[in-house]
């Protein structure tokens, strides 16, 4: 094949200008800047894209792909909220008037926190580490962590805890960073209520821890010291029986958290014995340390007495009785009540010697400080009507049964 000069010449420009042509168009520059605002519990990213070019064209599309599920389009300057509570990755692409692209993305850093007492526990989640590196600074001036989770432990003080985040490929990162006042391990709240029953004249108690808590971590166990040898733990409410309550005891309550530290209660279960003599009363509460419990006998009839053991004349009438048992340090107290009804005059100095004792029970009503934390409750009295009895002497049985020897003994030898 034969071709002429001139046209050889205009086939091989064209080539060449072809050539010039398809190698010429380059893809858009991406040029970004971010800057943040916080907000508490929420931040504000503003990302600047106008600096972005194409060399030989213009810039047609722009797509952010925010990291969240979230996508925006053609805007140059934007602005998009983020909690920060995990690390997430922005992917910005520009298209030119050709159709070219370039992409560019961008971490950011965020992370959870929680504290179990002094000690914190972060979590980066969100971005694989397989491609990005995680860098804890923890503001102390102790060497730096490395992963997406990580723990440190502090001393009390106030610190700023840093998370930058690296994509390994192309060099770009983020930090954040969140600021911590650390203080020393704080004990449990122990949050209760009591409440009573008297079930056939037993006295059941019913306690509930199940509101107590713990700021900086979680309640572990509970523990119950029912006060008369009886013990339990694991259970944040149960019952237990006292039978009669024939005397005062000491009711300890316990919430222990994950570190070991605790909230205790001790409070006093008002309990006595009774000996009714007739309208004579006689009554003891118990052996409760004479120096920090106080004992408060309320007999309903405008008297009252102080101490553990305590006696009253009533007059005839219907009279409710009190007793309150009150820690003097804490101010916490219990108390028992009981009715009597008095249906004869009194005796002056009460009953004979040789008068036998009549021991009966009563119910406790609860125990009770409103200005406490814990609460109480209590429903229920044991009433115990007095009647009159006429007792015989020993002296005057004895007479009697040899008045009857002497008279069938006496008809025996008439007879024969």
């Amino acid at each position: 094949m034969h071709m002429r000069p001139g046209t050889f010449v205009l086939f091989t420009l064209m080539l060449m200008l072809t050539a010039i042509n398809i190698g010429a168009n380059s893809p858009p520059t991406i040029r970004a800047s971010g800057e943040w605002e916080y907000f508490g519990d929420y931040s504000v990213l503003t990302l600047d894209l106008r600096e972005s070019y194409d060399s030989d064209g213009y810039i047609s599309d722009i797509v952010i792909d925010w990291g969240d599920g979230t996508y925006l389009e053609n805007e140059q300057l934007a602005s998009h909220e983020y909690t920060l509570m995990e690390s997430l990755l922005i992917t910005v692409t520009i298209w030119d008037d050709d159709g070219y692209s370039s992409t560019q993305i961008m971490p950011i850093a965020g992370y959870t926190w929680r504290f179990e007492g002094t000690e914190i526990f972060v979590d980066a989640n969100g971005l694989n580490e397989n491609d990005f590196d995680f860098i804890w600074s923890w503001g102390d001036g102790s060497a730096e962590s490395y992963g997406k989770l990580a723990n440190h432990n502090f001393e009390p003080g106030h610190y700023r805890v840093f998370l930058e985040v690296i994509h390994r490929e192309s060099g770009n990162k983020n930090g954040h960073h969140k600021n911590f006042n650390v203080e020393a391990n704080k004990p449990p709240n122990l949050v209760y209520s009591i409440s009573w029953e008297n079930i056939m004249g037993d006295s059941i108690i019913t306690v509930d821890m199940s509101n107590s808590y713990d700021v900086d971590g979680y309640i572990a166990t509970h523990e119950i010291d029912w006060g008369d040898g009886e013990y339990l733990t694991d259970y944040s409410k149960a019952e237990h029986n006292y039978g009669g309550l024939y005397k005062s005891y000491l009711l300890s309550l316990f919430v222990v958290d994950e570190e070991g530290y605790y909230s205790t209660e001790t409070i006093p279960i008002a309990g006595f014995k009774l000996v009714e003599r007739g309208n004579y009363v006689e009554l003891d509460a118990g052996n409760l340390p004479a120096d920090r419990y106080s004992y408060t006998w309320d007999w309903g009839d405008g008297k009252f007495s102080e101490g553990r053991f305590a006696s009253h004349t009533y007059s005839s009438g219907t009279y409710l009785m009190k007793l309150v048992v009150k820690d003097i340090n804490s101010g916490l107290e219990g108390s028992r009540t009981h009715q009597f009804i008095i249906n004869e005059e009194p005796n002056g100095d009460g009953a004979g010697a040789n008068e036998p004792l009549d021991i009966l029970d009563a119910q406790d009503d609860g125990v009770g400080d409103p200005t406490r934390e814990g609460t109480f409750e209590g429903d229920s009295n044991a009433n115990r009507n007095l009647e009159n009895q006429t007792w015989i002497s020993e002296t005057a049985l004895w007479a009697i049964i040899g008045i009857l020897v002497t008279i069938l003994c006496a008809v025996f030898f008439s007879n024969r």
